[in-house]
């Protein structure tokens, strides 16, 4: 079973009718903890196996504008496949990498100067 998906590994099956390895862990998700801490929050998931199937960064940036526009106040966490994916396939270091990398932070710096009333916090990180 994938830890995340709760799919059987490599398949698009979900092992079970829930995903009991988080409640086998005994841990409370982040977005758990927001709702119980307030449940006006609204929390949202931007993946690409998730609700929102977003298969390019700039499909997750106006995903992601749309849903900080919205009325109310909401916690959002977005995962886009790149550049983890290529950096599988041809290293942290390599010049596909590279240049998604700079294209990403244009669009990123773009997208976030285009919000207002909204903070943003990125992770990007290499093995």
């Amino acid at each position: 079973m994938d830890l995340f998906s709760g799919h059987e590994s490599g398949t698009d099956c979900p092992a079970a009718n829930r995903n009991f390895v988080w409640e086998t862990i005994g841990f409370t998700n982040l977005f758990n903890q927001i709702c119980q801490a307030d449940a006006d929050i609204e929390c949202c998931r931007v993946l690409p196996f998730g609700e929102f199937r977003i298969d390019t960064n700039e499909a997750n940036c106006k995903h992601l504008e749309s849903l900080c526009k919205k009325d109310g106040r909401r916690y959002i966490y977005a995962y886009h496949v790149q550049p983890d994916k290529d950096m599988h396939k041809t290293g942290c270091y390599s010049e596909s990498v590279k240049a998604h990398n700079v294209l990403f932070d244009k669009q990123i710096e773009q997208f976030g100067n285009d919000l207002q009333d909204t903070h943003l916090n990125f992770l990007c990180f290499a093995i």
